[in-house]
């Protein structure tokens, strides 16, 4: 983190007389945004936040960004290497996210858990303790792929939580399989927020569509694991689907507002020479107004696959995106309404809150006031709480309405940023 710090302390503009590598002399190079966002829960300390791994696998990838220097005017040669690099960072990043996605899940029994890494098919093969630096060999190729997942101890407490609960403990391990998968979700829609607030980068772009096609391009074989356990986990709780369909819906990322601006930018960041970040898809209304294309998105849910739809909306110093999500699959659908509110009451404070209603009862609220004690720094407060059963507090809660059904968390952050 000091070294991070070090480097969002020191960016500044380069130098005229000083060009960069692979840059003709007294060219522009385009602009690459760097944030990290982390948070620490204070009620619940032992569950692995999602929006942190999102955060923190963004903010890895955007030092990575800004220190090949994009530009809209390098050389082919210089453009594949630096293209190809980062798809191979950003493949391996988003494994890490992927991998700490099913760990968040079974982090929601409120208890410390030691998490290993071994060889699913080889059960006399030594587990070794998870470690970030791990995962990221196993996603830069260096190492062979093993699986996540809790000491044999550990596992053994967690099963004797659910001891006369199978239908329970069933939606505890398919929350678990589709954990990884929802974590490229969220990874997702972070960009997409970053989208929004005009921070998108061009080298930004495979990092999202590689996110986004997850789910779909994840093999479906049942010697792969995932997927189809999923599959087969979600039909035991009465919601049978298939892969073919869990993928079909997935698609519909790509036909939301980041989906068409992260295709475009991609396409023109490459073939084209457009500096600047990427711009979003949106119409101006007003003096101040400004609506944007719908997002689309897809998420793995006890109850099937949903499609979770919302339109968001500027004006001056607000932002309000209204959004609705259904599940598909057999056994009864469910539905969700919801909103998401953002205030910039000044340039140093803003705050954000969020609520959703599920048709079964179940309610899931945030609220996070952020303080910019410096333009590169910002502090975080959060709390957030449901009772029931909603899609949201599936993915998002801290802990499992299986064993809890209210919860409520207060939550610490920092937020860094800059801009190269």
């Amino acid at each position: 983190m000091i070294p991070l710090l070090v480097l969002l302390l020191s960016c500044q503009e380069p130098q005229e007389d000083e060009p960069e590598p692979f840059r003709e002399p007294g060219a522009a190079a385009r602009t690459q945004a760097v944030d990290v966002y982390a948070r620490y829960n204070v009620s619940h300390p032992y569950h692995l936040d999602r929006r942190t791994v999102a955060g923190l696998s963004i903010g890895a990838m955007d030092v990575i960004h800004a220190g090949l220097l994009d530009g809209g005017d390098d050389p082919l040669a210089a453009r594949l290497l630096k293209w190809a690099f980062s798809g191979g960072v950003s493949v391996a990043v988003t494994h890490v996210a992927h991998e700490y996605g099913h760990l968040s899940s079974l982090s929601k029994v409120g208890r410390h858990l030691d998490y290993v890494v071994a060889f699913p098919d080889d059960p006399g093969e030594e587990r070794e303790d998870l470690t970030p630096g791990r995962l990221l060999a196993q996603g830069l190729g260096f190492a062979p792929r093993r699986s996540v997942g809790v000491a044999e101890d550990d596992w053994d407490s967690v099963r004797r939580l659910f001891a006369g609960n199978p239908r329970g403990f069933n939606r505890f391990l398919l929350a678990a399989e589709a954990g990884g998968m929802n974590e490229e979700q969220v990874l997702a829609c972070a960009y997409g927020d970053r989208l929004r607030d005009g921070r998108m980068s061009y080298l930004d772009t495979p990092a999202w569509l590689w996110a986004a096609s997850g789910t779909l391009l994840y093999p479906a074989s049942r010697d792969e694991g995932d997927l189809a356990r999923y599959e087969d986990l979600v039909e035991a709780d009465g919601h049978p689907t298939s892969t073919g369909s869990i993928k079909a819906f997935s698609m519909v990322r790509f036909l939301g507002g980041t989906g068409v601006a992260a295709m475009r930018g991609a396409v023109l960041g490459f073939a084209g020479e457009d500096g600047g970040f990427v711009p979003p898809a949106a119409w101006d209304v007003g003096q101040d107004a400004r609506v944007y294309w719908p997002e689309f998105e897809s998420w793995l849910t006890r109850e099937g696959p949903t499609v979770r739809a919302a339109i968001p909306v500027r004006w001056a110093s607000w932002s309000w995106e209204p959004a609705y999500e259904r599940s598909f699959a057999g056994g009864g659908v469910g539905h969700e309404a919801g909103t998401r509110v953002r205030w910039s009451a000044t340039e140093f404070v803003a705050v954000q809150g969020s609520v959703s209603l599920s048709d079964a009862g179940g309610r899931w609220m945030e609220l996070e006031a952020e303080l910019r004690p410096a333009p590169w720094a910002s502090l975080l407060l959060g709390v957030e709480g449901g009772r029931g059963y909603t899609f949201r507090r599936e993915i998002f809660g801290s802990l499992t309405d299986v064993l809890e059904d209210s919860e409520r968390s207060v939550l610490l952050g920092l937020r860094l940023s800059a801009t190269f």
